[in-house]
């Protein structure tokens, strides 16, 4: 094995290029020169929140998924019912995932029925999520609305999802297991 640098190195022949996020190693490519692909990102390494590192190959991308970067952050966010559709960096270094809702229809906030009949969005909400690459992520949506036909006045009620803050609420609870309420909120939300 012969090392060029950290973003290469040259391995029983191969050429192995490596792509880093800040100082984490988050994907590696073993595409061949003369291949035809270029670089060609088929193994993942996946950061945690506690500093563990998993590694993740094979993913079968051609052919099967139109999307691939997308297929791979809603497979990472594991959150139901949504399609990530943009993905950026604020000027906080903050990562912003905005996702787009696919459950079809909610419950009418008054009879309690199940509603389908569109009724344009609601406010875009930004919410918590757990940290990415090392960081702050959060999710962003415009959740649709549903217009109930059955009850008087044909109200409108805002989809609401099961997952929201689901996981971060979790990850924060368990941390407050083995530190104190000031512990958590120095590690959570000081500005870096």
């Amino acid at each position: 094995m012969y090392y060029v640098d950290k973003f290469c190195e040259i391995r029983e022949g191969k050429l192995i290029k490596y792509v880093y996020a800040g100082n984490n190693r988050v994907a590696r490519s073993d595409a061949s020169p003369g291949s035809g692909f270029g670089f060609q990102a088929l193994s993942f390494f996946l950061h945690d929140h506690l500093g563990s590192t998993a590694f993740a190959s094979g993913f079968p991308w051609h052919g099967i998924f139109p999307r691939p970067s997308d297929t791979f952050l809603e497979t990472l966010l594991d959150i139901p019912d949504v399609v990530v559709e943009r993905t950026e960096i604020n000027g906080e270094g903050d990562a912003i995932i905005t996702v787009r809702s696919t459950a079809d229809g909610t419950c009418c906030h008054k009879c309690g029925r199940e509603i389908r009949k569109p009724y344009g969005h609601g406010r875009e909400i930004t919410l918590r999520h757990l940290s990415v690459f090392g960081r702050r992520t959060y999710i962003r949506i415009r959740p649709p609305r549903c217009q109930c036909v059955r009850c008087d006045g044909n109200p409108v009620t805002t989809q609401t999802l099961s997952w929201h803050v689901v996981a971060y609420e979790n990850h924060v609870l368990l941390q407050l297991v083995s530190g104190t309420v000031k512990d958590v909120g120095v590690k959570e939300f000081a500005r870096s």
